[in-house]
């Protein structure tokens, strides 16, 4: 998108390759990008899925892949094309000059000729359009608020039957041949009505959202002037680094240099000390030489030269120094001690001490930038008179569980091991019975075609399904360990081991085709004792209760929310066709059921602690698909189960 808080259709970019888009393709999540950049994308080819690349919602594609998306046929015209707006009726693509209000339709002269010849579209409401401006309709404004089209009903097409309500139950717009039908009974409105509040409530949507971008915009100012302060930042933190090294690389050869001086000097005293005492070794040595040499001297001459009475004379005392020499005539050598050097050691965390370590400030210096979420709140529950009772009766057995609905106001509930349906008229009937022996029995969910059941053997968990066409029960065969389920969509399951903290995807048949996981998912689930339920909203994230918490995740294994309550005892949680997601309270003393976000935000509580009855305990609850919520109630007799249900029903569309 360009980089103005000011939005404008033509200022819209893909937002993979930020250019204008082309050939473009809407997701589930209404994000539109170019068709040749989501083919770049990675998607899972086992099932045909690709996520957002902006949100991460899942988007389910067919066998034709990314050409098997919607193409987004408001996408804005071309620069040559934006001055021309063309018929949308005939393949000619001429220039419009008109508009037929009942098919919502631009048409070119030819076009416009033939509806008012027609029969069929004779009655039509046809106006012309402003060809000079950007193909709006000269038309007041006012009108427009309010002004509602009449399509043909798509089931009953051929019976040429006009959409006239809307259901609000199945949040689908219907003909009078459909109330009759599938949609009797349920609540409705004039369709006109719901687009008019509709069209109201996507403006007001709108301007809110617009009115956010400029926050949204100093925030990337914000961005952007901090990672300029960042780099700057790292920019003098590197000179600062060499500049330090440098400096005690100085240090450490000047400091090296006057040790080896010192070393040196007294290397030569220890030399000049040890050579003097050599000397005057040598000097006593040289001395007892020579003074054996004068004896020897005397000696001989006596002896070839001197006559009798001088051999007499001198014998004794000559005898004597003769003798005392013959025996002392060495020296005893001093001790020296030669000199060595010892080398030396430097330790690798003494040069850390020495030249620093890089680490991180403990105060952020991003102070400044700081994101301002607002509380989040709910359009969908907007009825004033919502959550009031309609109907309350009880049945005389225990209703261990709600499975899914069924039809329109009625539910699939699990009663031990057999599947009951009971109606909002209290009359119920048995459904099938899953032959399990003693083993314990838990719903996971359902898809378009199967019911998915748990099945717990010992410390073993058995996956199941009960397939609505062939109506049997098979069991799925699942290579992996797991200790969590739910259904997802395309009749594909997500299983989670809560050891691992990892999330394995399976289709109908136990083949393992995704497997995601982060440190800080398995980080989270090492703190977690217990997880009561698991599920996958509309938008793609799963929601994981626990007592205290619960875990809003995507699928690629990021923590997107946290939502706890020190009080409250998160165990169970559904979802309803408009994306409210409904989590039951059980804590003692404040049984609820709180209101989120399919995002996992929390709204406000819709039913206050104990609202079914003060004496009894929640037991499970539902939503029909008439747009009312169930409450499976029983006796709170302290540890004894009860053998009884209590079933209020409550309106909220």
């Amino acid at each position: 998108m360009a980089e103005s808080s000011i939005f404008t259709l033509n200022s819209y970019t893909c937002g993979i390759c930020e250019s204008k888009l082309y050939n473009p393709k809407i997701l589930k999540c209404f994000h539109v990008f170019c068709r040749g950049c989501l083919d770049k994308q990675s998607f899972c080819r086992q099932i045909y899925r690709i996520a957002c690349p902006l949100c991460e919602s899942l988007t389910s594609l067919n066998r034709d892949g990314i050409d098997g998306l919607v193409d987004y046929k408001f996408s804005y015209r071309s620069e040559n094309e934006q001055s021309r707006i063309q018929c949308q009726m005939c393949d000619k693509r001429g220039a419009a000059s008109s508009k037929c209000e009942d098919c919502q339709e631009l048409m070119c002269k030819e076009c416009h000729d033939y509806h008012n010849k027609h029969n069929k579209f004779k009655s039509h409401s046809i106006v012309p359009i402003d060809t000079e401006g950007n193909g709006t309709v000269l038309k007041d404004d006012a009108c427009m608020q309010v002004a509602t089209v009449e399509k043909m009903c798509q089931e009953h097409y051929k019976y040429c039957c006009p959409i006239e309500e809307f259901c609000k139950s199945c949040s689908k717009p219907v003909c009078s041949v459909c109330m009759l039908g599938l949609h009797k009974g349920h609540k409705t409105e004039p369709f006109q009505t719901t687009v008019a509040k509709a069209r109201t409530s996507l403006s007001v949507a709108s301007r809110g959202l617009k009115s956010r971008l400029p926050f949204l915009e100093s925030l990337l100012n914000e961005a952007l002037h901090e990672e300029k302060k960042y780099n700057n930042h790292i920019k003098n933190t590197r000179v600062e680094i060499k500049e330090l090294s440098e400096r005690l690389k100085l240090d450490v050869c000047r400091k090296i240099d006057e040790i080896t001086d010192e070393n040196i000097c007294k290397l030569d005293s220890m030399a000049h000390t040890d050579k003097a005492v050599l000397e005057t070794y040598r000097k006593d040595v040289n001395k007892s030489k020579k003074t054996i040499d004068g004896l020897l001297y005397a000696t001989e001459n006596l002896l070839e030269f001197g006559n009798k009475s001088d051999l007499i004379e001198t014998f004794t005392e000559l005898e004597t120094r003769l003798c005392h020499y013959e025996h002392n005539y060495g020296i005893t050598m001093p001790d020296i001690f030669e000199p060595l050097l010892k080398p030396g050691s430097i330790k690798l965390n003494q040069l850390y001490d020495a030249v620093g370590q890089i680490e991180r400030e403990q105060r952020p210096m991003t102070n400044s930038f700081i994101a301002v979420k607002q509380k989040p709140s709910s359009h969908l529950v907007d009825n004033e008179n919502a959550f009031t009772k309609q109907k309350s009766f009880n049945l005389d057995f225990r209703v261990n569980s709600v499975v899914c609905t069924y039809n329109t106001d009625a539910v699939l509930v699990l009663v031990g091991t057999q599947l009951k349906i009971i109606s909002a008229d209290s009359s119920y009937k048995d459904f099938v019975v899953i032959q399990c022996g003693k083993c314990r029995v838990r719903p996971v969910g359902h898809t378009q075609n199967n019911v998915y059941f748990i099945l717990i053997k010992k410390e073993s968990l058995c996956l199941f399904r009960f397939s609505q066409i062939s109506q049997q029960i098979e069991e799925v065969d699942v290579k992996i360990t797991f200790t969590h389920a739910c259904t997802v969509d395309n009749d594909t399951l997500l299983l989670l081991n809560q050891s691992k903290g990892t999330f394995y995807e399976i289709d109908n048949k136990g083949r393992v085709i995704n497997t995601f996981g982060s440190e800080l998912l398995a980080q989270n689930f090492n703190g977690l004792n217990y997880i009561s339920c698991m599920c996958v909203t509309a938008v793609s994230r799963i929601l994981i209760c626990t007592d205290k918490s619960l875990y809003a995740f995507t699928f690629s294994g990021k923590l997107e929310q946290l939502f706890q309550d020190k009080n409250s005892y998160f165990w169970q949680v559904c979802e309803d066709q408009r994306g409210n997601v409904f989590v039951a309270d059980r804590a003692n003393g404040n049984e609820r059921i709180c209101l989120f976000t399919p995002y996992g935000h929390y709204i406000g509580d819709i039913l206050p602690p104990n609202a079914h009855n003060a004496t009894k305990i929640l037991l499970d609850f539902a939503i029909d698909r008439c747009g009312n919520l169930w409450t499976f109630s029983g006796s709170n007799d302290g540890f004894i189960l009860p053998d009884k249900s209590e079933i209020n029903i409550y309106s909220y569309t």
